[in-house]
């Protein structure tokens, strides 16, 4: 395809878009060159600020049928120097030889291929490996209030107490639903295998229902709402051959960058050819690709006790 060259350029400016969104990223620019003292043509140039200081990367992308050799990278080196870039960037759709792997590494210039699974001529075998991490928080819901007569706790469906904002039962309250916007929001401790306790009492006016001998709704202050509970935490490996992915390989580092990875592409669950990891804590992964981590979290809070007048508990 006589067009073949510019795509591959502009897929390298893609990917590395999306590998620096805060980077401004340019195809086919021209910069200054001060040994030569005339403007370059730069296939993609890549501008950003690092702590206060700008830094220019150079990226020079090659759609060859054979690997770049040492006389590539001394070419491309000497652009670098020229335009005073802090990083420069050799892509190759054909890979490198060992000469000019070395002598890159040796000057500082990173050799990197492409990959977009969707093309027929820039798809790379790549398997990506993905941890999955489930974490359930269990526990119990703890009630305090005071009454001045015999009454019985009816329970929700959901197997929580019945609560309101106010006195007569207008403003229900879905604890179900106030757990999980805490927990999402990360305002309940993650921390795996230790008891944690949240405590309502500050966060939520709220009224308790209750019937009398005669079933009749009886709405009562509640004192204080707390929750005891253990994030209990399960981690999965298993890899993914992604249909639509977009990336770098890198060939110094043996290793691969996701640049784009739709939601779609990751599973909803582990199947039965995950691997389950017994001990994450120590889990070492040696893979040539990015991990990525994804975190399926699942509520599981169970009523167990409701407390009266802090003497009298009902248990189930």
């Amino acid at each position: 395809m006589t067009n073949q060259w510019r795509e591959f350029e502009q897929l390298a400016e893609r990917i590395m878009a999306e590998l620096q969104p805060h980077a401004q990223v340019k195809w086919n620019d021209f910069i200054y060159g001060y040994d030569t003292e005339k403007d370059r043509q730069i296939d993609v140039s890549i501008r950003a600020s690092y702590e206060g200081k700008e830094v220019l990367t150079i990226v020079q992308a090659r759609n060859r049928n054979t690997p770049a050799d040492i006389n590539s990278v001394g070419e491309f080196a000497s652009v670098v120097k020229d335009v005073r870039a802090q990083k420069g960037i050799l892509v190759c759709r054909s890979g490198f030889t060992e000469a000019a792997k070395t002598y890159a590494r040796n000057i500082g210039i990173e050799l990197l291929n492409l990959h977009d699974a969707e093309s027929r001529d820039w798809n790379l075998d790549i398997r990506l490996p993905i941890l999955w991490i489930e974490e359930a928080p269990e526990g119990s819901i703890l009630v305090d209030f005071q009454v001045d007569k015999k009454i019985n706790i009816p329970f929700s469906h959901e197997r929580t107490p019945i609560l309101s904002l106010d006195q007569n039962g207008k403003q229900l309250i879905d604890l179900w639903q106030t757990l999980k916007n805490l927990w999402d929001s990360k305002k309940l401790d993650r921390t795996p295998g230790r008891l944690h306790t949240h405590n309502f009492q500050t966060q939520l006016y709220m009224m308790g229902m209750g019937l009398d001998k005669s079933q009749t709704e009886q709405w009562f202050p509640i004192n204080n709402l707390r929750i005891n509970y253990i994030v209990q935490r399960q981690v999965y490996l298993g890899f993914l051959n992604p249909a639509e992915c977009r990336g770098i390989w890198s060939y110094l580092n043996n290793s691969f960058s996701v640049s784009y990875l739709p939601l779609g592409e990751i599973p909803k669950k582990p199947d039965t050819e995950w691997l389950k990891i017994e001990n994450p804590g120590v889990l070492s992964v040696t893979a040539n690709a990015t991990i990525v981590v994804t975190r399926e979290l699942i509520l599981g809070f169970g009523t167990s006790s409701v407390e009266l007048d802090n003497s009298v508990i009902w248990k189930e």
